[in-house]
């Protein structure tokens, strides 16, 4: 059971590139399509680590993301947040919260959630391959009281990828699909 009277731990993030709200017809934010734009990109140095952020990054075949500590080849190199499926996400629970508690590595804006394996995503100089959905975990939940459940709809937690190409990757980057997007899976797989 878990300790209803533990503070939560404060988790370091820059939030000036980040909108309070995202509306779809933002212009800064333009409709979700096969184009969009790295807004932040995080690593954490250990497991349980803080979150820290970068204005850039190098993406690597064999470690991901430099300094994050599941750099290691395979399936799970880099996770990816959705701003708009963030904000959905958190829209009920708090609007202020910071992406960062999500725990992915790249924040990006823009961009459909291909909600399936085999996307191939181009940010920055790197080439990325959806593998899979993030699954929300408890540490989530820990963060924010009903955050798991409201990430796991609709892959909302983002997705997982592979490393096809290394690269370097900047707050401010174009993130852009290429060739074709594989068809969102039908059946959303919730943890547990």
């Amino acid at each position: 059971m878990r300790n209803a009277n533990r503070a939560r731990k404060e988790i370091p993030v820059s939030m000036e590139s980040i909108p309070e709200t995202v509306s779809l017809t933002d212009q800064r934010f333009p409709a979700r399509g096969r184009e969009g734009r790295v807004i932040d990109i995080a690593t954490r140095p250990e497991r349980r680590a803080p979150m820290v952020t970068f204005p850039e990054i190098t993406i690597t075949q064999d470690k991901g993301l430099a300094g994050d500590h599941k750099g290691r080849p395979g399936l799970r190199q880099v996770s990816i947040l959705f701003v708009e499926d963030w904000q959905a996400a958190i829209a009920k629970l708090d609007p202020e919260a910071p992406w960062t508690i999500r725990r992915a590595n790249l924040l990006l804006s823009g961009l459909v959630n291909p909600r399936n394996a085999g996307a191939r995503l181009r940010v920055g100089t790197a080439l990325l391959e959806t593998t899979a959905q993030t699954y929300p975990c408890q540490r989530m939940e820990d963060s924010l009281p009903g955050l798991l459940k409201a990430l796991a709809l609709d892959w909302r937690g983002g997705c997982l990828c592979r490393v096809i190409e290394g690269g370097i990757a900047r707050s401010g980057d174009t993130a852009t699909f290429e060739g074709d997007l594989p068809p969102p899976r039908e059946k959303i797989h919730l943890p547990g």
